[in-house]
C-alpha cells in the first residue's frame, strides 16, 4: 500500500480527505465550518509532530516538493488556522465575526495559495 504522507507521517493520513485543500480560503472554511471537536482533535495531533514535519519539509524547495511532502505542508497551512481558534478564541468562529462573510483571499502564496 502506498502512503499518502511522508514515512513516519501515515498516522495523519486520516485527516487528509478533510483537511488537506488547496488554498487559504478553503482552509478558512474546513476551519469555520467544522466542529470544536473537529479543530481540537485535528490541532492535538498535528502540534506534537511540528517540528518534526517542519524538518522534513524543509529539505525541499517549495516548488519541487513531492507529492506526499506537498501533503504534508497543507495539513500544516491548515494547522495555521485552527491554531488561531484553538490558541486565541477558544471557538470555532472568531468572537464578533461572523462566517461567512464577505472577505475572500484571491490570491495567496503559489502554489500552496
Amino acid at each position: 500500500m502506498t502512503s499518502l504522507l511522508p514515512q513516519g507521517f501515515q498516522d495523519l493520513e486520516r485527516f487528509l480527505p478533510y483537511w488537506d485543500v488547496p488554498s487559504s480560503q478553503e482552509r478558512i472554511a474546513r476551519r469555520s465550518t467544522a466542529s470544536w471537536e473537529a479543530n481540537k482533535e485535528f490541532y492535538d495531533a498535528i502540534v506534537p509532530r511540528g517540528e518534526e514535519a517542519m524538518a522534513h519539509l524543509d529539505q525541499f524547495e517549495l516548488h519541487d516538493i513531492p507529492e506526499d511532502s506537498a501533503r504534508l505542508l497543507r495539513l500544516m497551512l491548515a494547522l495555521t488556522h485552527v491554531s488561531m481558534a484553538v490558541e486565541f478564541h477558544g471557538q470555532v468562529i472568531a468572537p464578533n465575526c461572523p462566517y461567512p462573510n464577505d472577505i475572500r483571499i484571491t490570491e495567496g502564496a503559489s502554489p500552496f495559495g
